[in-house]
């Protein structure tokens, strides 16, 4: 669902509960096919993160580390 809440929670092995960091630095769920995103491209402590249909945003690129 785009614009859902990404929230912590207990690991369980579902699905919905899996990103992976992808070759072009998107965090995609691959259940919902989207990806985490940094609401209102925020760039403060506290930032709120979503799930949105990818587009290549610079809100939407994550790195380890």
């Amino acid at each position: 669902m785009v614009g859902a809440s990404i929230q912590r929670a207990t690991c369980n092995g579902g699905s919905a509960r899996r990103f992976v960091l992808n070759n072009a630095h998107d965090l995609v769920n691959q259940a919902a096919d989207k990806c985490g995103d940094v609401k209102d491209k925020a760039t403060g402590d506290g930032a709120r993160l979503q799930l949105w249909s990818c587009g290549g945003t610079s809100n939407q690129k994550w790195r380890k580390g």
